[in-house]
């Protein structure tokens, strides 16, 4: 943006917040698009606050998870059941893994250790598979249809300053026919921001159908987690 179009614009949003200045109306049906737009935007984002929440209770390694994936890096992490686990078994064998109690701790021991390493496997794949999908969406489509929404804001404040001039032309000023050529120019502009806009917005939100396959590729993960934890319980019981 040069600065002579900068300035131009500037002056049109304080004339327009002034009222002294009028404002083109954009077609309704865009309008409705650029919202559905940008509500499923904040869905995406809804979406992805809530299963890191779910994934990662604890908000103090959800911070750090964040800025390390920042940085690009990542900490392995020993889950609560693994650490449990490991704490049976030892104490299990410190108390003789020939004695009822030691058996008893060893076996159940192992028990929340498969459950543990079941559930950093859930993690990560709900964390690739669903959410990175979510992010993917926030940062493609979502991304896109936003910055279109911008680039006609701008097309419509060129618009409508190039039409103030022309309405402040006096008959007769040499520099009138020059504004309604600018106008035309501007009007021109408009429209086809107006096209690439709807597009932008339309592509967002027709993304937004393929969460299904990502919803249900969630659930399949959640579903293999239980039934491996199911089965892990089950044979320590029977």
């Amino acid at each position: 943006m040069s600065f002579g179009t900068f300035i131009n614009r500037t002056v049109q949003k304080t004339e327009e917040a002034l009222r002294t200045s009028e404002k083109t109306p954009i077609d309704p049906e865009l309008v409705n698009l650029m919202g559905q737009s940008e509500m499923r935007k904040r869905w995406a984002k809804q979406l992805i606050q809530l299963t890191e929440n779910m994934i990662r209770p604890n908000p103090a390694i959800r911070l750090e998870d964040s800025i390390l994936k920042g940085l690009e890096r990542t900490k392995e992490r020993t889950s609560a059941s693994e650490q449990l686990g490991e704490s049976m078994c030892l104490i299990g064998n410190e108390a003789g893994s020939s004695t009822p109690v030691g058996q008893s701790l060893n076996q159940f021991g192992n028990v929340e250790t498969t459950m543990g390493r079941a559930q950093d496997v859930m993690i990560k794949e709900i964390d690739q598979k669903y959410i990175g999908w979510l992010r993917g969406y926030v940062e493609s489509s979502c991304k896109q249809a936003e910055k279109e929404r911008e680039k006609l804001e701008g097309k419509r404040l060129d618009l409508d300053r190039a039409k103030t001039k022309l309405r402040h032309a006096k008959d007769g000023d040499p520099k009138k026919q020059s504004y309604e050529m600018a106008v035309n120019e501007e009007q021109r502009l408009f429209d086809e921001q107006c096209k690439t806009a709807k597009q932008a917005q339309e592509k967002s939100i027709s993304e937004f159908e393929k969460h299904v396959d990502a919803l249900r590729a969630m659930i399949e993960i959640q579903y293999n987690y239980h039934k491996q934890c199911a089965e892990a319980l089950k044979a320590a019981i029977s």
